[in-house]
C-alpha cells in the first residue's frame, strides 16, 4: 500500500456509506448524543436512530419553524439555528403535519412552543413537550381562552392557527407578516404582553379596526373572526380596552413543544396499530433518553416504509416506553452534523412547517480526536480510496487544526482528504497525527470479491425510462470494496425489458415487461429487478375554463375515439386556460402518456395531477405543439416517491402571448396512466 496524492475536500460526511451493514454501531455526535443506522432486510427497512441523553447539560432541544414564522414552510436544513461560537445544532428531524393547500397552507397542525413561549395552538393534538433538567412528556392539551371588552366576552379559539367558522383567533408577529384573511373586521391591539407565556392574559387598547388583514408588528396582536366571531369583533370600537385570556394547558415546565400524532406507545405498551406503509418519523423516550426515529419508504429495494403495526413494536425494541408519530411521507428528514442521512422519498428535501433539533451549547475546544470517513478502508488491489480527515474537539465539533499522515519515516500534511492507493492484500493501517493526538485508520485489502450487488436493487419504470445501475463489489459481511480502475462491469437485460449500455444505462422499451438486470465483474455477479408499470386507459372528460367568468369558452367532445378540446381563450392580457377535466383517480401511477394534435393555434399544453397528499402539481406536456396535422407522442414521468393515489385532474391549453392566436382545437388520444399493481 502506498500513499497517492492529497487534495482538498469541501465537506466531511462522517455518517454515510455506500453499502450499509445490517447493524451499524452508534456514532458519537455530541456529549450524550449518538446516531446509528439500522437495516432490516425483512422489509426491507432502512432506519435512522438518534439517541439523546435526558438531562445532558450541554444539549438543548429546540423547536424550529420555517422562516421563523408559523405561516411558512422551509426545508429542514434551512430551519436549523445558525451556529455561533457557543452554540450549534448537531441533529434534527422534521416535525408536525401541516396544511398543504388553501388559506392556511404552511401552518403546522398542532401546538408549537419555543423558548417557553406559546407560538401556536391546537386542539387535543398529541404533543411532545420538553423542559429543563430532561423533563419530557407526550400530552394532549386542549386550548382555552376568551376575549373580554366592555362587559362582553367571546370564546378565543386559539393563537396563530386556522380559523374555523364562528370563531375568533389571535394572531401575533410569530404568525407572519400579516394576519390571516377572514370575514373582517380585524381588531388591532397594542400590548406589552408579548411574547406569549404558556398561559396568561394580553391586555391593551384597540389601536385600529381594519377592513383588511393588517401588518403584524412587535407589540401588536390582531383578532380575526368568521361568522359570529366576526360579528362580535364588529362591535368593538377603536380605543376600547380589551383583555384576551388564554391557557395552553401544557405542563407549566414546558420550554418547547412540537405536535404530531397518533400516540404509538404508552408505558411500554402499543396503543396504536395500522397497516398502511409510508416513510415515517417518530419521537419517543424512556427514563434515560429521548429517541428520534425515521424509516425511509416508497423506495422498493431500499426501504418500503412502515405501518403502525410495524413501527410501534420497533420503537419498543429500540427502548422507547412512550412514543408518538410525527409527519412522514416525503416530509421524513433526518439531519446529523451537516448531512441529511436518510433518503427522502420525494427525491429531495420537502419544505416542511417545523422540526425538532438537538443543539450543543458550549465553546469549541482544542483538538482532542481525529475523525475519518470512512472509518475503515476496504478495497481490492489497484483501487484508490478517498478518505476525509478532520480534527474534532472533545464534543465532536470540527476544529481547524493541521493533520499529518505518517508516510514511511516522514509526515505529510493532509488538507481535508487523502487519496490512498491499495496494493498488497492483507490488513494494514495508516497513522494520522494532530498535535499530540494520533489515530489509526484500518485498511483491509481483499484478494478478490466474495459477492456483488447492484444499486438500485429494485427500480420501477415505464416505457421510455432510462435507469442507470451501478455495480458494487462486496467482501466479508457484504462490505463494499473499492474497485480497481480496470474492473470492468458487464450488464445485460432480457429483450422483453429493453436494452443496456456497457456503463449500466438500461433503456426500457415499448411494450416492456418486468425483468432482471444482470451485472458481472471479476468473477462475481448480481441481479436487480425492474418492475414495469402497466398502462391503464383514462377516458371521459368535460370542459372547464379559467377564468370562469367572461373568460375562455369551448367544449370537449369525442371524435373517432379522440377527445376534442375546442377553445377560444380571448385576449391574453392575463394567463388564460381551457381544460379537459378528467378527475380520474388512477392509483399508484408513476407517469402518463398520450397522443396530441393541434388545429388552429399552437398551444402550450400542460397536465395537472393531484397526489395522495392532496397537492396539485402541473407539468408541461408540450411547450408549443406544432399545427402540422400530425399526432405527437407525449409522456410525463412523475417524481420518484409521488404519494398514491394519484388523480389525473386535467390536460389543458394555456396562452400568455397577447399576439398569439388563441382559438383552436386540441385532439387528445390514448391517455394512459402507468400504474404499479400487485404491491
Amino acid at each position: 500500500m502506498t500513499r497517492g496524492h492529497v487534495r482538498t475536500c469541501s465537506a466531511l460526511a462522517l455518517f454515510l456509506c455506500l453499502v450499509l451493514p445490517a447493524f451499524a454501531q452508534p456514532v458519537p455526535v455530541a456529549p450524550g448524543v449518538t446516531y446509528e443506522r439500522l437495516v432490516d432486510d425483512a422489509g426491507p427497512w432502512v432506519m435512522d436512530v438518534i439517541r439523546i441523553e435526558r438531562g445532558q447539560p450541554e444539549i438543548e432541544l429546540q423547536a424550529t419553524l420555517g422562516h421563523d414564522q408559523v405561516c411558512g414552510t422551509q426545508v429542514l436544513t434551512g430551519q436549523l439555528p445558525e451556529p455561533t461560537p457557543t452554540s450549534r445544532p448537531v441533529a434534527a428531524v422534521n416535525g408536525d403535519f401541516f396544511v398543504m393547500t388553501g388559506e392556511d397552507a404552511g401552518l403546522p397542525i398542532g401546538f408549537h412552543v419555543s423558548g417557553g413561549h406559546l407560538i401556536r395552538t391546537g386542539k387535543g393534538n398529541p404533543t411532545f413537550a420538553w423542559g429543563d433538567g430532561g423533563r419530557v412528556a407526550i400530552v394532549e392539551p386542549t386550548f382555552g381562552g376568551s376575549v373580554h371588552v366592555g362587559g362582553d366576552s367571546y370564546p378565543l379559539e386559539g393563537v396563530n392557527q386556522s380559523l374555523p367558522p364562528g370563531t375568533i383567533v389571535m394572531y401575533t408577529p410569530d404568525y407572519g407578516s400579516r394576519a390571516r384573511p377572514a370575514d373582517g373586521p380585524w381588531v388591532v391591539v397594542e400590548t406589552d404582553h408579548l411574547p406569549l407565556d404558556l398561559s396568561g392574559a394580553v391586555s391593551g387598547s384597540v389601536a385600529a379596526v381594519s377592513g383588511s388583514p393588517p401588518e403584524l408588528k412587535p407589540g401588536r396582536v390582531v383578532l380575526a373572526g368568521l361568522g359570529d366571531g366576526a360579528a362580535f369583533l364588529e362591535g368593538i370600537p377603536a380605543g376600547a380596552e380589551i383583555v384576551i385570556e388564554y391557557d395552553s394547558r401544557l405542563p407549566d415546565w414546558t420550554m418547547g413543544a412540537v405536535s404530531g400524532g397518533p400516540v404509538l406507545c404508552r408505558d411500554g405498551q402499543v396503543v396504536r396499530e395500522g397497516r398502511v406503509r409510508h416513510p415515517r418519523t417518530a419521537v419517543g423516550f424512556n427514563d434515560e433518553e429521548v429517541i428520534l426515529f425515521a424509516v425511509d419508504g416508497r423506495q422498493p429495494g431500499w426501504s418500503i416504509g412502515m405501518s403502525y403495526d410495524e413501527m410501534s413494536p420497533t420503537l419498543l425494541r429500540l427502548g422507547c416506553t412512550d412514543a408518538m408519530n410525527l409527519d412522514g411521507g416525503g416530509s421524513t428528514t433526518v439531519w446529523v452534523r451537516g448531512e441529511v442521512t436518510n433518503r427522502p422519498s420525494d427525491g429531495g428535501l420537502r419544505r416542511v412547517a417545523n422540526g425538532l433539533a438537538a443543539v450543543l451549547n458550549g465553546p469549541i475546544g482544542p483538538p482532542a480526536m481525529i475523525a475519518t470517513d470512512p472509518p475503515e478502508v476496504w478495497g481490492l488491489p489497484g483501487a484508490r480510496v478517498d478518505v476525509a480527515v478532520e480534527a474534532r474537539d472533545a464534543q465532536w465539533n470540527a476544529v481547524s487544526a493541521p493533520i499529518g499522515m505518517q508516510v514511511g519515516d516522514a509526515v505529510e500534511r493532509v488538507d481535508g482528504t487523502a487519496t490512498i492507493e491499495l496494493e498488497r492484500p492483507g490488513r494494514h493501517s495508516v497513522e494520522l497525527l494532530c498535535g499530540e493526538f494520533r489515530a489509526t485508520l484500518p485498511v483491509h485489502v481483499q484478494t478478490e470479491p466474495t459477492s456483488a450487488a447492484l444499486d438500485p436493487p429494485v427500480a420501477v419504470a415505464m416505457p421510455g425510462d432510462e435507469i442507470r445501475f451501478r455495480g458494487l463489489l462486496l467482501g466479508p459481511g457484504d462490505q463494499a470494496l473499492a474497485q480497481p480502475a480496470d474492473a470492468a462491469w458487464r450488464f445485460s437485460v432480457p429483450d422483453r425489458l429493453g436494452s443496456t449500455s456497457p456503463a449500466g444505462l438500461v433503456r426500457v422499451g415499448e411494450g416492456a415487461e418486468s425483468g432482471q438486470v444482470m451485472g458481472e465483474c471479476m468473477g462475481v455477479s448480481a441481479a436487480a429487478e425492474v418492475r414495469v408499470a402497466e398502462p391503464r386507459p383514462v377516458r371521459g372528460a368535460y370542459f372547464a375554463a379559467v377564468p370562469e367568468e367572461d373568460g375562455p369558452t369551448g367544449t370537449v367532445e369525442s371524435r373517432n375515439e379522440a377527445l376534442v378540446l375546442s377553445y377560444e381563450l380571448g385576449d391574453a392580457d392575463a394567463t388564460r386556460a381551457a381544460y379537459a377535466r378528467f378527475d380520474a383517480e388512477v392509483g399508484r401511477a408513476i407517469g402518463f402518456t398520450a397522443k396530441l394534435r393541434a388545429e388552429g393555434s399552437s398551444p402550450w399544453v400542460r397536465l395537472a395531477y393531484v397526489d395522495g397528499n392532496g397537492t396539485r402539481v402541473t407539468e408541461t406536456l408540450a411547450d408549443r405543439l406544432p399545427t402540422d396535422g400530425q399526432w405527437h407522442d407525449v409522456r410525463l414521468r412523475l417524481a420518484d416517491g409521488t404519494k398514491a393515489p394519484v388523480t389525473l385532474q386535467s390536460i389543458y391549453v394555456v396562452e400568455t402571448d397577447a399576439d398569439a392566436t388563441t382559438a383552436g382545437k386540441l385532439l387528445i388520444e390514448g391517455v394512459q396512466a402507468w400504474v404499479l399493481t400487485g404491491e
